[in-house]
């Protein structure tokens, strides 16, 4: 009973709510944690889940996670028994008064101009796979798009004509310009590289493995992993990349809004704006102050 609520719960995320790939995920782990918790304490309904127990529940995490985590936790498991009230499977909701953890906010972390600038350097671009790594490097520090989004990039999001790519986002798209150095690097690839790691298979992800398999988050994460260590730069990650782009456009005087348009924390629809070519405050913004656009 339990189990399979969880999993309907699941199917209720993404086919009526329609929930981003990772936040499915996030929540499939949190939920499988709270059901061993469950069955570790003989609990076998979730009317049977008190206010005590949940307090019990977050006291237990709070040992061995993060106080981010826990918060974290602490979101689906308030969304999983919302959902429960709705469905009429309880009558009252014991996460009513629990409290989440406080997080304390760490300033984001980015790297210097000159530590990104190693990196972009470090693919050897006389073999196919550092030409696909100095592509996606050049496209993450141009565009500031988050590492999910870059591996679910096709071929048809990018148009090299006007240097933009569409990021397609589960409640809106996104369209981001890139500069000449991104523009190189992705002609170098697209025209060469990719083609000879892709061999037989066929599918439209412009971003693939030495087995022409669509490239997967820990992959490409490996993949920065181990340039940052070969080369000595610290606290490379894909979020200090993204950061690195917004820190960097700002510094240089790009204008906030405009960052955070690119970055997808606007309400407006960036591929209106360029549908219709009347606003190039964004495109401007860019050019003036990217380090390599």
């Amino acid at each position: 009973m339990v189990e399979q609520t969880i999993v309907e719960f699941i199917d209720y995320l993404k086919n009526v709510k329609e929930a981003s790939e990772n936040t499915i995920l996030s929540y499939s782990q949190d939920l499988e944690k709270f059901r061993i918790y469950l069955s570790e304490h003989n609990v076998t309904a979730f009317d049977q889940v008190t206010e005590t127990f949940l307090t019990s529940y977050v006291l237990f995490l709070e040992k061995n996670l993060k106080s981010a985590t826990v918060a974290r936790n602490l979101v689906t498991i308030k969304a999983f028994f919302l959902y429960l009230i709705k469905k009429r499977f309880i009558e009252e909701d014991p996460t009513e008064r629990i409290k989440s953890p406080k997080v304390v906010k760490k300033a984001p972390v980015n790297l210097s101009v000159d530590e990104v600038e190693a990196l972009l350097s470090a693919p050897n671009e006389e073999t196919w796979i550092g030409k696909r790594d100095k592509a996606m490097f050049e496209i993450l520090y141009a565009t500031g798009i988050k590492s999910s989004e870059i591996i679910q990039l096709t071929i048809h999001d990018i148009n090299m004509q006007y240097n933009i790519l569409t990021c397609v986002g589960v409640k809106k798209n996104r369209v981001i310009p890139f500069g000449e150095n991104a523009k190189l690097a992705l002609e170098q690839y697209l025209f060469s590289s990719r083609e000879e790691l892709m061999g037989e298979k066929e599918h439209e992800y412009l971003f693939v493995n030495r087995s022409g398999d669509p490239l997967t988050r820990q992959g490409f994460w490996k993949i920065i992993k181990r340039y940052a260590t070969e080369n000595g730069i610290e606290n490379v990650t894909p979020q200090s990349l993204r950061n690195s782009f917004a820190v960097h456009l700002i510094a240089n005087g790009a204008n906030v809004t405009s960052v955070g348009d690119m970055l997808g924390y606007s309400n407006s629809s960036m591929a209106y704006i360029y549908a219709n070519s009347k606003d190039t405050r964004i495109r401007d913004e860019y050019m003036k102050a990217h380090p390599r656009a």
